[in-house]
């Protein structure tokens, strides 16, 4: 009994699966040095604060970044310019078994949005997954983020059902999104 509960908590917590990595590398983004790279326990800090400066209030705290930057399911990736500032980060949880790829937490820095750096961590989210065979990628979004639901339909995201209440903060709505992997446009 004990065995059985203790393989599904290594399941859910993605403990059976090999950990996520990722090489970090020096990009350019319209021009601008910068780098993008897995995400460490001494980025959470910016990370949540980006939350802070979108949201008011950040919906994940530091213990929950740091949970899952340690599940083995999950991968974090942050976007930083040429001094180290985080300008955006996304994660994503890969699930195996229904080949998806399930897009946690992704925002960018207010000062720094509209400029490529969401697309950019969304190009490399969907390399990595067709890299471990994922179908495909889906997210929720807050149905008041007008402005990220068009982002993810021009790049080929489909609507799905309405989650209700699912924010906790405040009990918003989520839209939830989901692209065939193959079919997902303005990534190559």
């Amino acid at each position: 009994m004990f065995e059985k509960f203790k393989n599904w908590l290594e399941q859910i917590n993605g403990i059976d699966r090999v950990p996520m990595t990722f090489a970090s590398r020096s990009i350019s983004i319209n021009q601008k040095p910068g780098m993008i790279c897995q995400a460490k326990e001494a980025d959470i800090a910016a990370m949540v604060h980006i939350e802070e400066l979108i949201y008011g209030v950040a919906p994940w705290n530091r213990a929950a970044f740091a949970a899952d930057l340690k599940r083995n399911d999950r991968l974090y990736l942050v976007l930083k310019n040429a001094e180290a500032d985080v300008l955006g980060f996304i994660g994503c949880a890969f699930d195996q078994d229904k080949a998806d790829a399930h897009i946690t937490n992704f925002a960018v820095h207010p000062a720094y949005q509209r400029q490529g750096i969401g697309t950019y961590l969304l190009q490399t989210i969907r390399q990595l997954a067709l890299a471990q065979k994922m179908k495909t990628l889906s997210l929720e979004v807050r149905v008041s983020n007008y402005q990220a639901q068009r982002l993810y339909r021009q790049m080929g995201f489909i609507d799905g059902e309405i989650k209700r209440h699912y924010y906790l903060d405040d009990h918003e709505d989520a839209l939830d999104m989901v692209a065939q992997l193959e079919n997902l446009k303005g990534i190559e």
